[in-house]
C-alpha cells in the first residue's frame, strides 16, 4: 500500500449545472511552483469510489451534503493536504497538527 500525500494552497471551483449526479469539483494546486496535485469531487446521489487520476494523483469523492463543510475547511485552515491510500482507496482532506484552542488568523 502506498500513501499519496499532497499539500495544496490554491483551488479552482467548478460548480456543475445539468451534469446529473455530479455536483461540483475542486481542483487543488500548489502555487510555488504552480502544479496540479489532485481533486475533490462532489456528487448529489451515489458516490463512486475514490480513484487516482492518470498521473497518479488523488481524486477524492464526497456527497454534496459535505460541500459546505469542505469549503469552510478551505477558508479557515492551512496548511491543507489531500491524502489517499492507493491500496484501499480511502482518503481525506487533512490539516497539519494544531494546538488546542488556537484560532487561525
Amino acid at each position: 500500500m502506498t500513501w499519496i500525500d499532497k499539500q495544496f494552497d490554491r483551488y479552482l471551483l467548478s460548480y456543475k449545472a445539468d451534469e446529473g449526479n455530479l455536483f461540483a469539483t475542486l481542483a487543488c494546486y500548489t502555487s510555488s511552483p504552480w502544479e496540479y496535485v489532485g481533486r475533490m469531487v462532489f456528487y448529489s446521489g451515489n458516490i463512486p469510489p475514490n480513484t487516482t487520476t492518470g498521473d497518479n494523483l488523488p481524486s477524492l469523492h464526497f456527497h454534496a451534503s459535505q460541500f459546505n463543510d469542505i469549503i469552510n475547511i478551505l477558508r479557515y485552515e492551512k496548511p491543507l493536504f489531500l491524502r489517499m491510500n492507493t491500496g484501499s482507496l480511502t482518503g481525506d482532506l487533512a490539516t497539519s497538527s494544531e494546538e488546542i484552542g488556537e484560532q487561525d488568523p
